[in-house]
């Protein structure tokens, strides 16, 4: 008794505290309701009312339906410290306390209902069957019935727990599904008995009874709308084959009967997605599938079987799938995704195998492809008409299209082609992502975007691999021809591209910096395909006359190095570079006024600058050699413009000076560099550029003329006297850089002179070269000594450029 009491007491203590916790929780939700309203109406009247007495709100505690009503117990005032919570008062609450033990009790009671009305249902089914059959199995043993009793007994047993079922559905439905999914199981194996232990039915009657019995396991599971119905009878069903295979090789009745059991799966479905039964069965259809392929696919005596199963079981999921999406119109998840992609992915593979492998079909494969985007166009349509269909499912179906339609593209075509239909498909893309907001289509541009260029940079590669059918495609005109076409459509389509990017009118996906990376990389890409477009033309065209004048001449024309053709087209391409890099340059002034773009352009200018100073000035003086060699006897290769050309050449490195020139004065700059930089970044590469031309020159003049030893004596002269002026404009300008670089090059000549000169000149030329370096180098230092206060604060002379 004493141990009851304090039990007792311990259980009053805790129901005590328990009713003065929710008690008190009341007063605090109610206080502070009371406040809010107090202070709403004090703030909406203008006049200073007087204070209330507080009186807490009536409240009742929570009462279960049916309970008697008990008037509330008066509830303190508050402390008047704002901080401090109302005083709790020790009282109990019978409502509250019986309302307490009532959640506990339903708390408690989970687990039971749990175990009591599932757990013992499913186990004890199972421990049913069991039972039933170690009964059978002794009874066998025994030899108390005979085969036909034993199979009559077990489909009794199956037809007793379904009739159990239907009878107590109403009342107890979730026990009535453990019944019809014990019976189903039952039915399933003392089929396979009778077909397999006792030879009492043939494989045609077992397999169309394990079809009834999974059609209505199909049926029953969406009656019941329990997923574990429905796996019972999947399992069943797909072991039917297996369980009844006598290796006839009958492969087509195997994949009718599994077609059949995805059917069901179909319904099932339509009505309920049930993920795992959707995911089991996906499995199980294509690992068998894979198995058979990789086992007993025999081409072409199966191509047909192959090829049509292949189509139906990809339609028979993909319908699965997206049928309940269009019914319940649910958005699309990361899992759904992939499991379209997956089932698309598993067509389309083994279909390309079928084709590819089968004689005769190699062509069709692009056609394959093309009836893959297609059948995602009509789903596509058909889900953008549906008003359940989310709008996100239909981007999805959609960029399967797009996927399809770009691998279909080098499937069924090479060459620029593919070039050309992934570009308009990347322009087209970005823009009605861009402009209609579907980031996925813009997305999925990038990607085309990569593929068009590494496309054309493959066409760059095999542009001239083989000369034979370089030739077989060459015209003597430029421009007319589908590579330079490939290349501005592709210009065109980045320039589109640039265009709807720059226009902030339009959202961009994701970050703002999308935006900047987008408009450096196609412009990039666009700039450069375009320099390629015409450079290679004027390539593609020299190379073109040179073996149409050498006809039946297979010697490679790079070979050559007297080739006028190969020289002309050296210096073109060159002052078509500097060209392009001066025009560039105007415009990024005029119009853009970037300083990235200036910075840029400024290296391609020296760049350009230096190819001409390097190979243009030796193919200028291969063609001048050339010319001379041709005017004895006429020649017909012989033509003036062989040494007129350089002269043009020279604009286009006035241009490339000029617009560097402008940079350089203009204010992109000046933020950036100091005054004495700009004139080093300027006057250092005009100083080296006229010291290669003027020397070029003079032995064009020299060469022409008939003068021997143009390379010794007059160019040793020519330096030295170059190098005085430099030294004069350095110390006049106060130039530094050009002070040593005139020192540089007084060093250089004379090391030129000893070790070159001295071997082939005679005493005359020897005493020329000698007194004039002597005399120009007593020149310079002479300026040096006469201006050596000019020098000293050089730093503080030359002020503008």
């Amino acid at each position: 008794m004493t141990e009851d009491r304090e039990k007792i007491e311990r259980l009053q203590t805790r129901l005590d505290n328990l009713v003065r916790t929710q008690v008190d929780f009341q007063k605090h939700v109610s206080y502070i309701r009371e406040e809010l309203e107090r202070l709403k109406r004090s703030s909406s009247e203008p006049t200073i009312t007087e204070p209330k007495i507080y009186q807490a709100p009536k409240t009742e505690p929570l009462r279960e339906p049916g309970e008697k009503h008990q008037p509330p117990r008066p509830v303190p005032p508050p402390r008047t410290t704002p901080m401090d919570p109302p005083i709790f008062h020790s009282y109990s609450d019978a409502a509250s306390a019986e309302r307490v033990e009532r959640d506990e009790e339903k708390a408690r009671s989970s687990l039971e209902k749990f175990v009591g009305e599932n757990l013992l249902s499913t186990v004890g089914i199972v421990i049913l069957i069991v039972g039933v059959a170690i009964g059978a199995k002794y009874a066998i043993d025994q030899g108390w019935i005979s085969p036909v009793i034993r199979i009559v007994f077990g489909y009794v047993t199956g037809f007793t727990l379904i009739g159990f079922a239907v009878r107590l559905r109403s009342k107890y439905e979730a026990f009535s599904a453990v019944l019809t999914s014990g019976g189903m199981a039952v039915m399933f194996f003392i089929t396979f008995f009778a077909y397999s232990l006792y030879q009492l039915i043939g494989q045609t009657t077992a397999f169309l009874l394990m079809v009834v019995i999974t059609v209505f396991a199909v049926a029953a599971a969406i009656s019941y709308s329990r997923q574990m119905i429905a796996h019972l009878g999947l399992v069943g069903a797909y072991a039917v084959p297996f369980l009844l295979s006598n290796d006839s090789g009958r492969f087509d009745i195997l994949f009718s009967y599994i077609a059949i059991i995805n059917v069901g799966i179909l319904v099932v479905c339509l009505n309920r997605y049930w993920k795992p039964l959707f995911y089991t069965s996906f499995i199980f259809t294509w690992v068998t599938f894979l198995g058979w392929y990789l086992d007993r696919f025999r081409d072409p005596e199966h191509f047909w079987l192959a090829f049509i199963f292949n189509g139906i079981f990809f339609l028979i999921f993909y319908i699965s799938f997206i049928g309940y999406k269009f019914r319940s119109g649910e958005n699309v998840a990361s899992e759904n995704v992939v499991t379209i992609l997956a089932n698309s992915v598993i067509f389309y593979g083994f279909g390309y195998a079928f084709l590819k492998d089968h004689a005769g079909f190699e062509g069709y494969l692009g056609l394959f492809t093309i009836a893959n985007a297609a059948i995602h166009l009509l789903f596509a349509a058909t889900a953008n008409k549906i008003k359940t269909a989310s709008i996100d499912f239909v981007y999805l179906l959609g960029s399967l299209v797009l996927t399809f339609i770009t691998i279909s593209i080098p499937v069924q075509f090479d060459g620029q082609i593919i070039t050309l239909a992934w570009t308009v498909e990347a322009a087209l893309l970005f823009v009605i992502g861009r402009a209609v907001v579907i980031e996925l289509y813009e997305y999925f541009s990038y990607s085309l975007i990569v593929l068009a260029s590494v496309s054309l940079f493959n066409d760059y590669g095999r542009h001239l691999d083989s000369i034979d059918t370089f030739l077989s495609t060459a015209t003597s005109f430029p421009f007319l021809n589908s590579f330079f076409v490939t290349s501005m459509v592709f210009v065109a389509a980045f320039t589109l591209i640039y265009a709807v990017n720059r226009n902030i009118t339009y959202e961009v996906p994701g970050d703002e910096d999308i935006r900047s990376l987008i408009k450096y990389v196609v412009a990039g890409m666009g700039t450069f395909v375009l320099y390629n477009a015409f450079r290679l033309q004027i390539s593609d065209y020299f190379t073109y006359l040179s073996y149409a004048s050498r006809a039946g001449d297979s010697v490679n024309i790079f070979a050559v190095e007297s080739d006028v053709y190969l020289s002309y087209s050296i210096v073109w391409q060159i002052n078509y570079t500097m060209l392009f890099v001066s025009t560039l340059a105007l415009i990024n002034i005029v119009r853009f006024r970037s300083m990235k773009l200036a910075v840029v352009n400024l290296g391609l200018e020296l760049l350009s600058l230096i190819a001409f100073l390097t190979a243009g000035l030796l193919a200028l003086s291969s063609l001048r050699a050339s010319y001379i060699r041709g005017l004895p006897d006429g020649s017909p290769d012989v033509d003036i413009f062989q040494i007129g050309i350089r002269y043009v050449s020279y604009l286009f490195v006035v241009m490339v000076v000029v617009t560097a020139y402008t940079y350089l004065r203009s204010g992109l700059f000046f933020e950036h560099l100091a005054l004495r930089s700009k004139q080093l970044m300027f006057e250092m590469p005009l100083a080296l550029a006229l010291f290669f031309i003027l020397s070029s020159e003079l032995l064009n003049i020299m060469d022409l003329a008939g003068q021997k030893d143009s390379y010794k004596l007059g160019l040793s002269i020519f330096w030295g006297i170059y190098s005085l002026v430099l030294a004069g404009i350095g110390i006049a300008l106060g130039r530094q850089h050009l002070r040593l670089m005139a020192i540089v090059l007084f060093g250089i000549t004379l090391l030129k002179l000893f070790f070159y000169d001295l071997d082939s000149l005679d005493t005359l030329s020897k005493t020329a070269v000698f007194v004039s370096l002597g005399v120009l180098m007593l020149l310079v230092s002479f300026l040096y000594h006469k201006y050596k206060a000019v020098i000293s604060n050089s730093d503080d002379l030359g002020e503008h450029l």
